[in-house]
């Protein structure tokens, strides 16, 4: 909680403010004729006027930077999207997610990854030159390109570049 002091001449040398609400630490010290209580009324009046609509100002502020910073975050990954899928990188990506999901697959057991049609060759290409003798490459029209899923028994993994930019996104809307 923090707490300042604010010092005026003569009888406001006694206002403080806590959580931005101005409060009275010491009537005794504020000024005693009705001319100078009226004053001192007026002033702190009109101090937490102020406090309230810096308190106002800030929370609208506050509001304003979170939507600016998601209406960015949601640019961005937009624009990810877009330049993520030239033909080239989604191959690489498919490559990249079914390397992926057979590391968190780690079984000797026949798995089958599901590409989408464009993709199966550097797929299999990878498989033909890696020796994999384990994993099926099957292309699926309903995989997104780059995307893939690995099926081991009951057992498997799907990557999507969805997933990928959401989780991002997620991340970068966590406290520092």
């Amino acid at each position: 909680m923090s707490q300042f002091h604010i010092t005026f001449p003569k009888s406001l040398a006694s206002i403080s403010s806590v959580d931005s609400r101005l409060t009275v630490i010491d009537r005794s010290k504020l000024g005693s004729t009705p001319h100078e209580e009226r004053a001192d009324d007026q002033a702190i009046g009109a101090l937490n006027a102020i406090a309230r609509r810096l308190h106002e100002m800030q929370d609208s502020l506050n509001t304003q930077t979170h939507d600016l910073s998601e209406q960015v975050s949601q640019a961005a990954t937009e624009i990810a999207r877009a330049v993520l899928n030239d033909q080239e990188l989604v191959q690489n990506r498919a490559l990249q997610f079914v390397q992926i999901a057979m590391e968190q697959i780690q079984s000797d057991v026949k798995k089958t990854a599901f590409v989408h049609p464009t993709c199966v060759e550097t797929i299999q290409a990878w498989v033909d030159q890696s020796d994999m003798d384990q994993l099926n490459v099957v292309g699926d029209a309903m995989v997104a390109p780059g995307d893939c899923r690995v099926d081991c028994g009951d057992t498997g993994v799907t990557a999507t570049l969805d997933a990928f930019l959401e989780s991002i996104h997620a991340q970068s809307q966590q406290p520092h």
